[in-house]
Formats: C-alpha cells, sequence, structure tokens
C-alpha cells in the first residue's frame, strides 16, 4: 500500500506524498518533518549565495531571501515558502533540492581534477527526485543536467557521467509505478491535462493562423494571449523588467549567472504552457531574482569603485 501511493495514476504531484509519510512516521501527525526542509533551504540558500557572490553579498542576499518578505511577489522569500510547507505543498521540497543540485554541480565543476563518482550520482539521483516532486521542473532540471554531462564529457569524465546517469535513471520507477498499479503507460502524471493552459499544438496552430493572415478570428491566437497576461501582466511593469535582465545578465562573464538565466528562461517557457501563476511559478522568479541580485552587486561595485577612485 505504501508504495501504491494511494493514486494507481500519479497526478500531480508524485514524490511528495512518500515523503510526507515517511516524516509521519518519525514525527507523528505534524509538520516538523517538513519544516526540516525549511531549515534546509536556509542553509542550501546562505551557502550557494555565499559560493556565487562572495562572502559579504551573499550573507546580504541571503539574508532579504532568508529574513525579509522583500521579493515574496516573485516566491523568493523563505517566509512565503514556509506557508506552503504548512500547506504540504511540493513546490518548496523541490526548489531545496534544485538549488542543492545547483550548489553540487558548481562543486563538481570547480574540482574537475578530483573523482566526484558518488557526489555525480547524488546530483542524478536528486535531479530525479526534484521531477518526481514537481513534474513541471523537467525541462529545468533536464538542461541543468545536460549542463553538467558537458562539462565532464571534455573533461573526460566517462565513469563520472555514468553515475550521473545512474542517479537519474532512478526517473523508470514513476512509469513502472503507473503501469504496474493503474495499467497504463503514464510517462510521469496525468495532472498535466488539468494545467496546460497552452499545449504546444496551438502554438504550431497559432503560426499556421499568422501565415494565413488570420489575426482577428483566430482562437489559438487569444488562447496564447490569454496565457501571457496570465505569466505577466501588462501593468505589472517590474515583473517585465526583471524578466528582462535574464537577457542583459550575459553581458558578463560570469559562467555561473549565465547558467541560472538559461535556467530561469527555460522555467518561464513551461510558464507559457503550463500554469503561469502562484506556486506554480516559484522557481522561474525565484532564478529571476537571483539574477536581479547578480546585477544590483555589479551596480554596488560600480559605483563603489567611482567612489574609491575620486
Amino acid at each position: 500500500y505504501f508504495l501504491l501511493g494511494s493514486e494507481e495514476i500519479f497526478y500531480f504531484p508524485s514524490s511528495i506524498r512518500y515523503f510526507l509519510a515517511i516524516f509521519k512516521v518519525i514525527f507523528n501527525d505534524s509538520t516538523y518533518g517538513y519544516l526540516m526542509i525549511g531549515y534546509l533551504l536556509c542553509i542550501t540558500i546562505l551557502t550557494l549565495f555565499i559560493k556565487i557572490f562572495g562572502l559579504r553579498f551573499g550573507l546580504f542576499f541571503a539574508f532579504l531571501i532568508i529574513c525579509t518578505r522583500l521579493f515574496e511577489g516573485y516566491g523568493a522569500s523563505i517566509i512565503k515558502l514556509l506557508k506552503h510547507i504548512n500547506a504540504s505543498d511540493a513546490e518548496p521540497f523541490a526548489i531545496t533540492i534544485f538549488f542543492l543540485c545547483l550548489y553540487i554541480f558548481i562543486i563538481i565543476y570547480e574540482n574537475k581534477d578530483k573523482k566526484y563518482n558518488m557526489m555525480n550520482f547524488i546530483f542524478g539521483f536528486l535531479s530525479f527526485v526534484i521531477i518526481s516532486l514537481r513534474p513541471n521542473y523537467l525541462p529545468t532540471v533536464f538542461l541543468l543536467f545536460l549542463i553538467n554531462i558537458y562539462s565532464l564529457y571534455f573533461s573526460c569524465k566517462y565513469k563520472e557521467i555514468f553515475y550521473s546517469l545512474l542517479g537519474i535513471s532512478f526517473i523508470i520507477l514513476i512509469p513502472i509505478h503507473n503501469l504496474y498499479f493503474g495499467q497504463q503507460i503514464v510517462l510521469l502524471t496525468t495532472g498535466y491535462i488539468h494545467n496546460t493552459g497552452a499545449p504546444l499544438s496551438i502554438y504550431f496552430s497559432a503560426v499556421i493562423d499568422i501565415l494565413n493572415l488570420n489575426f482577428n478570428n483566430s482562437e489559438n491566437i487569444n488562447i496564447i494571449n490569454n496565457q501571457f497576461k496570465k505569466w505577466i501582466k501588462p501593468q505589472e511593469i517590474h515583473y517585465i523588467i526583471i524578466f528582462t535582465l535574464l537577457f542583459i545578465v550575459f553581458r558578463y562573464k560570469n559562467f555561473y549567472f549565465k547558467i541560472i538565466s538559461s535556467l530561469a528562461l527555460s522555467q518561464h517557457a513551461v510558464l507559457l504552457v503550463f500554469v503561469p501563476t502562484g506556486r506554480y511559478s516559484y522557481l522561474a522568479w525565484f532564478l529571476n531574482i537571483i539574477v536581479f541580485l547578480f546585477i544590483l552587486q555589479k551596480i554596488i561595485e560600480f559605483f563603489t569603485s567611482r567612489k574609491n577612485l575620486a
């Protein structure tokens, strides 16, 4: 019955039910187990920020995320995510593991001369866990996974590639569960049917309508237009500005923030297809805020250096 997870075929989300069950075995019928993920998220954010921003800016920016509600509207607030932990939503857990994966990737990348077989296995396995928690994170997780594989390949770390692939291969357990208990081949979940606002087929049909100069009477274009308005409302200029920074950051020579920007863009692309609001959009905007903080750091450093020269 535990392996069944109360559903023959997984709906959104899939694996959070198993973690909640384990937490209840240890902490009884309380939220204490999941609250531990909140502490892990704080530690992960602090460690990751110090790594990518440096000690001074890392501590300051981590303080803004952990102790304030400044970026609550973007989902980049521990206080906001704690509310979702209390509601047993999967997003805080998935976001925590994602940032942990990002940190592990940086460690692996910076230590190419060392053998990190087990760390690559953990990286791959945690990638599977993220996807199992939030299937809509799959494109972003897969992109980070491919970047790691690409880096390992050009460093001739073929054994490490094997361990990464071995770790993520656990994703096969999801369709096996659906096939065994539900007698249907479902790759991840059936929830995408109800959470898809503008399927890719709509975009294809909209292109056909444009080529046929059918602008005014195109239902496909209207659906896409409504999806865009849900993603970023035209009157919310600050979201448009923050999103634009994802492209500006490529002017800098910082490899990590180019990756973070690419990951954010991949998740924003998901929002143009699936539910683009609320907790479904947190990862995209959280990554976006990290890029914004990088730009802010560069601006502060620029004016500080000019002041010192004066």
